[in-house]
């Protein structure tokens, strides 16, 4: 990348860039910001203050399949719990 020339390192970071988000996982905040409303103040904030990218406020909940039935775990027979966009 010595002789690469302004665009192609751009190019580059922004390949790299989207690489990076698309593998990237879904984290959980600590508990302080476990209502909603705090939630979305801190995503605010943090679009604010630095570089961010992929910030949503989910909420744990029941899986559902297609027809919206409740997913059951085969062995306990208890609901499967899932990530799910809140709002």
């Amino acid at each position: 990348m010595k002789d690469a020339t302004e665009a192609e390192i751009e190019a580059w970071r922004a390949s790299e860039a989207e690489r990076i988000f698309t593998k990237g996982r879904a984290r959980q905040i600590s508990s302080p910001f476990s209502a909603p409303q705090f939630c979305q103040d801190w995503i605010d904030l943090a679009n604010r203050t630095t570089r961010a990218a992929r910030l949503k406020v989910m909420v744990r909940d029941t899986k559902v399949d297609k027809t919206g039935a409740v997913v059951l775990n085969k062995k306990t027979k208890k609901p499967v719990m899932a990530w799910r966009a809140w709002g």
